[in-house]
């Protein structure tokens, strides 16, 4: 290279750094190097004239030794310029290490400082300064993006580039970074690239020691928790086998470990067929020679009891007793409460006596799980179960906290136990700083269920003193509320009140109050809030659409409700709901013709299915044309689709042949009702009182009123009906009601 030469790429490079800074553009490097870097380069391009010219002067007269002063110049001028890139890298490294150092693990890293940090390695990178970072620069990098961007698509994108650079240089990443690299890919779903690095990892590893490979292997277990969804089978295999590896190893399955597998079977073994995979895996290595970990067991209990398979879950329980392994108090909840669950409370009440009497002590959590259980099956569930837990907690040493008294409240309501449900709302407000918004959920609930009048006002100042904001499910409630009693004022009130205090409604707030409207058949209200959701951005649901439809067919407006439905089909024709209601809505108004042909079409669709709802909803078309034929032939093909006909599909032909006085036809319904374990609701023997005597079939249908059992809540003027029937020669239309005595003294 030419001294000319030499000097030109200096001033060259220090006239773009100058450009540069008053383009505003950010030179190499950081900002705050920016002026340092560019008076660096200035004085070398000094330093470079002032050696030229002096060694120039010296050399003019001899004319043969040009040629050597000028290779000396070339390298002067070149040791001035890699003085120069020197410096100019050095203040870019120094800066990059500044925004990689994390002092601390759990430090959190801003956006903007990793991308920093990434333009501070391209910057390295495009001026071919790469060489200038050491092995262990290159690992911190590795290890830093690895933790900050650990979620990100643009951490894998940086991590590859690095290591591609690192392979280049022939720089080499410790134990360390690989495993915050199979962490970064497994995030991201790239099972491959962890899978080379965790053969990488066994291959540095001494095969006759394996300590400290538990690292390893649960990062392969991590990574196979975020696999791809369309390979769920392959990477559900791939864990169980990476687990026996593990058994075989003789590795220890720490709680870091346990974890990780737990969430990675519950991620890819939902299924039940992947549940049948996974019991098939375990059996084999219960029933194998390999001495299994107590904790590998008891993580494989608890995902069983989460699956709601009790079964598996006390087997496996069962053999870790067999074999004296240490069982801790969230297995056995776990198992109590899946038991409850599932088979009986009575089996979970007896395993925890069982085990409390070998010395275990329960925890809030064993009691949470039992209330847990009791509120899923709430068909079998008694007062007796319930109190035998209150007792339990009360006789014991364990606080309950605020999951136990919202399920107690809960069950209360389901129960129907107004005084009980106070008296907890009370205790609570006594003993805690404020109350959980599902206490007073399941108050609300109780009140509206036993058609008890609810202030809405004294509720929030109740609210309020006991620190419980209200929700948009306690408002939602109060507006079932009101829109069941018809009061559609009070509930636009009550949405106004809800927006004042910072709730936004939802779909569920507008379709409340499009029903209390609609209850009253105020069509035009219903269609402003109608495009009051449009107006507010939201989607509506087959929920809108049948209230919409429910409206005018209310209001007699057929065409309406044919617009609604039409626009429904146009926009979203899926939902059942909608097209039983525009069903319905022509059989109400007379058009059975049209009715069929909405059945029909709801039969041949392949985005709409036919429920109990359609199949009545026809029964009662047919018996209000006295088409008890089809209507017949109707209820036998609601068996055949697989739909099982309920009480109330009974009651509707029931009504039509008191309604005709087919005494026949009355006995055959309620004795396939007997057939099918059906027992009699309220609306069913309701009509069997009121219609057999004025259908003056008393007599032929005596036997039978005697066999029906009453059901329970009459209402009042049914309980006055039976009164007056209990009247010893009392008469209703023209005959004795005293031979009914037996059939409504018993309950």
């Amino acid at each position: 290279m030419g001294s000319a030469h030499s000097i030109s790429t200096t001033k060259l490079l220090c006239k773009r750094t100058i450009a540069g800074t008053q383009r505003g553009v950010k030179p190499i490097g950081s900002t705050r190097n920016t002026f340092s870097t560019y008076h660096g380069i200035r004085s070398l391009c000094f330093a470079s004239q002032h050696v030229a010219q002096r060694r120039y002067a010296q050399t003019q007269s001899a004319t043969q030794e040009r040629s050597e002063t000028a290779d000396d110049l070339d390298i002067y001028y070149s040791a001035a310029l890699n003085q120069s890139q020197f410096n100019t890298s050095q203040s870019v490294v120094q800066r990059l290490r500044d925004l990689i150092r994390l002092p601390d693990r759990t430090q959190l890293v801003k956006r903007s400082q990793i991308f920093e940090a990434w333009e501070c390695y391209e910057d390295l990178r495009n001026h071919s300064f790469l060489n200038h970072l050491t092995d262990a620069e290159y690992r911190q990098l590795v290890y830093f993006f690895s933790k900050s961007s650990s979620q990100d698509r643009f951490g894998v994108d940086f991590l590859l580039s690095l290591i591609s650079d690192m392979a280049s240089l022939g720089h080499a990443m410790s134990r360390r970074e690989k495993l915050a690299l199979m962490y970064v890919f497994g995030r991201n779903g790239h099972l491959d690239e962890v899978e080379k690095l965790f053969k990488n990892l066994r291959s540095e590893q001494d095969e006759t020691d394996h300590r400290g490979m538990e690292k390893v292997y649960r990062g392969l277990l991590r990574a196979y928790r975020f696999g791809s969804v369309k390979k769920e089978t392959q990477v559900l295999q791939k864990t169980l086998d990476l687990v026996t590896d593990m058994a075989q190893l003789h590795l220890s399955f720490d709680s870091k470990t346990c974890a990780a597998l737990l969430k990675g079977l519950k991620h890819h073994g939902s299924l039940t067929f992947e549940k049948n995979q996974v019991w098939t895996w375990a059996s084999e290595l219960m029933s194998g020679s390999l001495i299994l970990s107590g904790r590998l067991l008891r993580t494989l209990c608890v995902y069983f009891a989460d699956a709601q398979d009790s079964t598996r879950a006390n087997a496996i329980f069962e053999y870790m007793q067999r074999h004296d392994m240490p069982i801790d108090n969230h297995v056995l909840s776990t198992l109590i409460g899946a038991i409850g669950r599932k088979e009986s409370l009575n089996k979970a009440l007896a395993l925890l006596n069982d085990m409390t009497k070998r010395g275990f002590q329960p925890t809030i959590l064993t009691f949470n799980m039992l209330l847990g259980a009791c509120l899923k099956q709430p068909d079998r569930i008694s007062t007796r179960h319930v109190k035998d837990i209150v007792s339990k907690v009360a006789n014991s040493s364990v606080k309950p906290n605020m999951a136990t008294f919202c399920a107690l409240a809960e069950l209360c309501n389901r129960s129907g136990d107004l005084e009980t449900l106070g008296y907890i709302l009370s205790h609570v407000r006594a003993t805690r700083r404020s109350v959980h918004p599902r206490i007073y959920g399941s108050l609300i609930q109780c009140l509206i269920h036993q058609d008890l009048p609810i202030h809405s006002d004294k509720l929030f100042a109740l609210m309020k003193s006991d620190q419980c904001l209200p929700n948009r499910i306690i408002c939602n409630l109060l507006l079932h509320d009101l829109a069941r009693k018809g009061k559609a004022n009070a509930a636009k009130a009550l949405v106004h009140k809800m927006t004042r205090i910072g709730i936004v409604p939802d779909i569920v707030t507008y379709g409340t109050l499009m029903t209390a409207y609609s209850n009253n058949g105020d069509v035009d209200n219903v269609q402003k809030v109608a495009q009051e959701i449009f107006h507010v951005g939201l989607e509506p649901n087959p929920f809108i659409y049948t209230t919409l439809i429910d409206a005018h067919v209310k209001a007699g407006d057929l065409i309406g409700a044919e617009q609604v439905f039409h626009l429904m089909q146009a926009k979203s024709p899926q939902g059942t709901a909608p097209h039983n209601a525009m069903l319905h809505g022509y059989i109400l108004l007379g058009s059975m013709e049209k009715a069929e042909s909405v059945f029909e079409a709801m039969q041949c669709s392949s985005n709409v299915s036919v429920d109990r709802h359609t199949f009545e909803h026809m029964l009662e078309g047919y018996c209000r044309h006295d088409n008890m034929m089809k209507a017949n032939s109707l209820l036998s093909q609601m068996q055949a689709s697989g739909i099982p006909p309920k009480t109330s599909s009974f009651t509707i032909l029931l009504r039509a042949y008191l309604t005709h006085g087919d005494v026949q036809g009355v006995q055959n319904i309620v004795s396939d009702m007997r057939f099918k374990t059906l027992s009699l609701d309220l609306d069913t023997y309701s009509n069997l009182l009121r219609k057999c005597p004025s259908a003056d079939v008393l007599q032929e249908t005596q036997p039978l009123l005697k066999s029906i059992t009453r059901p329970q809540r009459v209402p009042r003027d049914l309980a006055a009906l039976a009164e007056r029937i209990q009247t010893p020669g009392a008469y209703y239309g023209e005959r004795s009601l005293s031979e009914l005595v037996p059939t409504l003294s018993h309950t």
